[in-house]
């Protein structure tokens, strides 16, 4: 996840859900209980435009 969240982050975006989400969607992964679009569908509201101060760097702990 810490990479998913590196690339997001050098998209311009940040990552926004929180531990216990990202705890569930990464079981869900590992458990193949997710679908690609699930995932998709997951992503899509908990990543936004991140301040321009805020980009590029991660300040999650790797997960």
């Amino acid at each position: 996840m810490y990479l998913v969240e590196l690339l997001i982050r050098r998209s311009g975006y940040r990552l926004t859900p929180t531990d216990p989400e990202l705890t569930d969607v990464v079981l869900q992964v590992a458990n193949r209980a997710i679908s690609k679009e699930g995932l998709t569908q997951w992503f899509r509201p908990r990543i936004v435009r991140a301040a321009p101060d805020d980009a590029g760097t991660a300040h999650r702990s790797p997960t």
